[in-house]
């Protein structure tokens, strides 16, 4: 099942999320360093903020009462970016991977930002040490726009490059 968390769902999204940080530290912006010493607030606060109707906020793969995986669905800041949403922070638990898992939460996220008519594009960023998740992204049909050299640098001061990508969600009309 996939559903929306909400703020009663923070711990078992906490524990997710550290294990992220653990198991994949090179895919995150973050550190399990630096969310370990967040206060459970932190967590809440997070996924209240992140639900907007229609369809934004963190949402979760089920399996009973077991979080799996996790994706967040956002919104632009920006007003004249309000035809764009952001996929972030995309993690399936290891214990859970190769059943498709990734696949089913991503293309639910497509299609709940497909029901929303002001949305046009839907985009992502990947760190390229990330190289599962870019093929991953590939193969769903996301194409690279943009690639930012060392835009991100590790804590062993090594970089990887950020990449960027883009999923349209309608066809524009041309003129």
């Amino acid at each position: 099942m996939i559903r929306a968390l909400t703020p009663q769902d923070s711990d078992i999204y906490k524990k997710l999320r550290l294990l992220s940080l653990q198991t994949d530290p090179l895919a995150f912006l973050s550190t399990f360093e630096i969310e370990s010493s967040y206060p459970p607030f932190y967590f809440r606060q997070k996924i209240a903020s992140s639900l907007k109707a229609p369809a934004y906020g963190v949402y979760g793969f089920f399996d009973e009462n077991t979080l799996q995986a996790t994706a967040q669905l956002a919104d632009s800041y920006y007003h004249n970016k309000r035809h764009i949403a952001f996929l972030n922070e995309v993690y399936v638990n290891p214990e859970y991977r190769r059943k498709g898992i990734a696949t089913k939460l991503v293309n639910y996220l497509i299609a709940k930002a497909k029901e929303n008519p002001a949305l046009e594009q839907l985009h992502l960023r990947a760190n390229s040490g990330n190289r599962g998740a870019i093929s991953f992204y590939e193969k769903l049909g996301f194409k690279r726009i943009a690639v930012l050299k060392d835009a991100v640098k590790n804590s062993d001061n090594s970089y990887q490059d950020e990449h960027f990508y883009s999923l349209e969600l309608k066809t524009k009309a041309v003129e």
